[in-house]
């Protein structure tokens, strides 16, 4: 020890100086214990509070929701780009389950989303990223056998999907739409209702399909009565149009139009539970039979489903119901089965007949709400609803 010091005193490093070497006694002195555990606990703490924030922020690694909200080990998703606090305060903001809750961090973390209010301001956004989602798990129930997981994974992505349009938060970006053609709407008038489109829109001439009789002759309105517009936006919000008949207009080779004069601007009215969407899709039905048979507590019922096929169009579908034009003979309070394929995704369904409305002297337009359906009819029907399933 003492040659290396000479060594490096001769080098300059070491400064045979005594005051210096002093310095370097007092330096290279025994640390105290307390002071070494004290700084130790500090740096503990500091690194766990570093810890703590991080997973605040992004969260766990993890793979997403199953259905039943259970997780999964493998296929990691990445982190979300927010934190906790804002995801439970958009799910407060929302009414969102605790499940749902976990589908929506599923959704935006998937999609490395950081602003996910800024998201939720726009509609558009919202089901890019959703959409996204279903095509993932839609491809993952082609690799898999469990098929039943699957379909209540896709429950709950649309069952999220359909809480943020229903909450009131979202409700209050509603905006009110101009008609426009093909605007499909209800026509009110002297007590009675008539499904149509709009034709065309001239200003503040509205030109509408010309309700029919029986025969297939237009009815005839008084001018200058008064009418009510009912109809929808892309988000299902109702609205009201007030108006005045003007007249109505026959070319040949043309069906009849009635000309409407609209007074003032659209009310605003409500809003349905969930999304309905225009469409037009084939579909069969048939009539369900009920007997009762047995009494008290023996008594049974049983469900038969008739021979005869009915063939209809779907003119709008809802998770709740959906609307058929048919040549059928039917009545209101009827059940029936229904089948429909869109995308090659089949669905049958049970329904009602709430009411019907007369197009023609053959034609009529069911109003059904459905009684009973499995969870992968309501997901093809809500695919359908939102589009999820085109390309």
């Amino acid at each position: 020890m003492k040659r290396i010091t000479t060594f490096l005193s001769a080098l300059g490093i070491l400064s045979p100086a005594p005051s210096l070497q002093a310095q370097a006694v007092q330096y290279f002195k025994e640390d105290d214990p307390m002071a070494a555990i004290i700084l130790g606990a500090g740096l503990g703490i500091i690194i766990i509070v570093a810890l703590v924030a991080n997973i605040v922020r992004h969260g766990f690694r993890n793979a997403g929701p199953r259905a039943g909200g259970a997780r999964k080990s493998v296929n990691f998703a990445p982190p979300r780009q927010f934190s906790v606090f804002t995801l439970r305060s958009i799910a407060r903001n929302y009414d969102l389950s605790k499940e749902q809750a976990k589908m929506l961090e599923y959704v935006f973390s998937k999609d490395g989303v950081n602003n996910p209010r800024e998201v939720l301001s726009d509609i558009s956004a919202i089901d890019r990223h959703f959409k996204r989602t279903y095509s993932s798990i839609a491809r993952k129930g082609e690799r898999t056998a469990n098929d039943a997981a699957v379909q209540k994974e896709l429950y709950q992505l649309f069952s999220t999907r359909n809480a943020i349009e229903a909450a009131p938060a979202f409700l209050q970006r509603a905006a009110v739409p101009e008609i426009g053609y093909g605007t499909q709407a209800v026509l009110s008038t002297n007590g009675k209702t008539y499904p149509l489109k709009v034709d065309t829109v001239r200003g503040e001439v509205i030109m509408v399909e010309c309700p029919v009789n029986p025969l297939g002759q237009p009815l005839r309105f008084q001018r200058g009565s008064q009418a009510e517009l009912n109809y929808f936006n892309n988000l299902n919000h109702g609205f009201l149009q007030r108006c005045r008949v003007l007249d109505i207009v026959t070319a040949p080779r043309k069906p009849p139009i009635l000309q409407l004069l609209s007074l003032g601007k659209p009310k605003t009215l409500f809003k349905r539970k969930n999304r309905r969407r225009q469409v037009n899709i084939p579909c069969e039905f048939w009539i369900i039979t009920i007997t009762k048979t047995g009494s008290g507590s023996r008594a049974e019922t049983q469900m038969s489903v008739g021979n005869r096929k009915f063939v209809g169009e779907i003119l709008d579908i809802a998770p709740g119901g959906c609307s058929i034009r048919t040549r059928g003979l039917l009545k209101p309070g009827v059940r029936l089965k229904i089948s429909l394929e869109d995308k090659k995704a089949k669905a049958s369904v049970l329904g009602q007949v709430l009411r019907i409305n007369r197009g023609s002297s053959i034609t009529s337009f069911l109003h059904i709400k459905f009684l009973k359906a499995s969870l992968k009819a309501l997901n093809v029907i809500n695919a359908v609803v939102y589009r999820y399933n085109e390309d």
